[in-house]
């Protein structure tokens, strides 16, 4: 039988090693199962995930709003509310920009004017969710929709005024949030 020397530095770094990579695969584990995973599982990344419904009922959510416990979500979070049956829209719009790699997008009411409460809002297709309501991300908005000063005309269903990208591309603003049916151009 061959007897191999080992290095004592060398033992005790390839023990060191091993102990390291077991306390990481200990500490992610531990991350992984202690923050809430998202509702719909729209993302598979690394990013945690706490929705306001987490956080509140809908029912605080649609009572006035207790500022100290809300108000951080959004400048206007007494407008935030999830309606108990969608209300169909049909809105003419600008898009701004793409939400989510053009799953959703971010819209401006035309004519741009005071008169609308909201005249901001995002919008994803409805077939971009399945029957047990997973996000699939499947149907992205078309690149003829994307191009720079039309107007398009929005058909779909208003489910509410959200605080998504609220911190992003609507700052600080909590929007209408909008279930696409059909994007039309308007001539």
């Amino acid at each position: 039988m061959k007897i191999i020397k080992i290095n004592e530095t060398f033992l005790v770094a390839i023990i060191g090693t091993i102990i390291f990579l077991l306390l990481i695969f200990i500490y992610s584990d531990n991350i992984s199962n202690s923050y809430s995973e998202p509702k719909n599982n729209t993302e598979q990344d690394n990013t945690i995930y706490i929705s306001v419904e987490d956080l509140y009922s809908e029912e605080e959510l649609n009572e006035n709003p207790d500022p100290n416990s809300i108000s951080q979500l959004c400048d206007n979070y007494e407008d935030l509310e999830v309606f108990e049956e969608p209300i169909p829209i049909v809105w003419e719009a600008r898009l701004d920009g793409c939400l989510v790699s053009c799953m959703g997008a971010s819209f401006t009411r035309m004519p741009e004017s005071d008169q609308y409460q909201h005249s901001r809002f995002s919008g994803n297709y409805k077939d971009n969710w399945d029957d047990n309501g997973e996000y699939t991300g499947e149907h992205i908005i078309e690149e003829e929709f994307r191009k720079d000063n039309i107007t398009l005309r929005i058909y779909g269903d208003w489910i509410g005024v959200d605080y998504a990208y609220v911190d992003t591309v609507f700052g600080g603003k909590c929007v209408p949030d909008i279930d696409i049916d059909k994007i039309e151009i308007v001539e």
